[in-house]
């Protein structure tokens, strides 16, 4: 095996591990809510009054930080080896996984670890392991 030096960032990555645990603590600690992304998502298609402006705002986020990004330094080339629909069948099978796992990465793997949760943390030992073999 050999690194890539050129794009060995472990100051970035980091950097943005530290941004996405203190926003998953604050998340928390001020609104009483998990942050992961597909019961934020999931959330939105339940019109719940009163409980849209936080997961909108969540989701705008992690829409806008890319372009904020662009500000201050030029992001990474991005390259689809596959055809459209390759990915929207991707995207599925990833939500009835996230939706038979209750939870999906973020949820199980930043958040529910973090809490020391025992379901999490076989749903995370899986899904890693998972993705190892595949």
């Amino acid at each position: 095996m050999t690194i890539d030096w050129t794009h060995f960032t472990p100051g970035l990555s980091l950097a943005g591990g530290m941004v996405i645990g203190i926003a998953t603590a604050l998340l928390l600690l001020l609104a009483g809510r998990i942050a992961g992304i597909s019961g934020i998502v999931g959330g939105l298609l339940k019109l719940h009054k009163g409980d849209m402006g936080w997961r909108i705002a969540f989701i705008a986020g992690l829409i806008l930080a890319p372009w904020l990004w662009q500000l201050f330094n030029e992001l990474p080339p991005i390259q689809i080896d596959t055809s459209y629909a390759m990915l929207a069948i991707a995207g599925l099978i990833v939500g009835l996984g996230t939706r038979y796992g209750s939870g999906c990465t973020s949820g199980h793997g930043v958040c529910g670890l973090s809490r020391m949760s025992p379901r999490s943390a076989v749903a995370t030992l899986t899904f890693m392991s998972t993705g190892v073999v595949t």
